[in-house]
């Protein structure tokens, strides 16, 4: 006599089960998005590195593949902004969606300078991601999420001394180890005593350097090699470096 029973609950509890609907098309999106640490249009204040959005900067949207689905752009200028824009594919509530705020990510090449002229670090050296979930989807548009993002870079500001005076560089090298390596080459405006470097640390936390430091007057190399030193993504290191 029980067996009807078990039959009928069985069928009803599959049918009372709701798989996620899928949403296929083009949907506008707006995401609130923070910028806690490193990113673009950064600046000095009181002594770190703090950073803001800038109005009309992009973001592309992921989800589990390569290919973009979409381009979110900054609506203001500050520490949060509104990214906006639309994305087309098939999407349920909570889909995680992957944010990327990328610039170049070539960090073989670089300035030293942090955030002045068309070759600054906030503007050829900056990597961003988030991740955020999907909570809606009402007609054409989604909500999600807030975002924060997070850097996949440290930045290192390198004062340089050579037997206790500034030493002015017009060109520097610097090979950094972990389980990848990594050569840098630094070349300032002109020569220069201060030098702010970008370091992909998003496979690593400990790394090795090796610097090569070419004088002023262009004729003579100074080497320094330092070991294990620990970096986060995100993070400002003032670093005193003696050559």
């Amino acid at each position: 006599m029980n067996k009807p029973f078990v039959l009928l609950a069985s069928v009803l509890l599959v049918s009372c089960t709701k798989m996620p609907e899928t949403a296929q098309g083009t949907f506008s999106l707006s995401v609130t998005a923070d910028k806690a640490a490193l990113s673009k249009a950064l600046y000095i204040e009181d002594g770190a590195l703090k950073a803001k959005w800038a109005e009309g900067e992009t973001v592309e949207v992921y989800k589990g593949g390569l290919a973009s689905l979409g381009t979110l752009t900054a609506q203001s200028t500050g520490k949060s902004s509104t990214l906006s824009g639309t994305v087309s594919g098939s999407f349920a509530v909570g889909n995680t969606l992957r944010l990327e705020f990328l610039n170049a990510d070539n960090y073989t090449s670089q300035n030293g300078i942090l955030n002045e002229g068309a070759g600054s670090l906030d503007k050829t050296c900056d990597y961003a991601t988030a991740e955020v979930k999907i909570l809606s989807i009402d007609g054409n548009t989604i909500t999600t999420e807030t975002a924060s993002f997070t850097n996949r870079q440290a930045i290192m500001k390198f004062t340089l001394k050579r037997g206790g005076d500034p030493f002015f560089t017009s060109r520097m090298s610097i090979t950094v180890t972990g389980s990848r390596s990594i050569t840098i080459s630094v070349v300032p405006p002109s020569p220069t005593d201060e030098l702010y470097v970008a370091i992909p640390c998003y496979y690593d936390s400990e790394f090795s350097f090796s610097f090569d430091a070419l004088d002023a007057p262009g004729f003579t190399h100074y080497g320094k090699d330092i070991g294990s030193q620990t970096l986060e993504n995100g993070k400002y290191y003032n670093v005193t470096l003696n050559l």
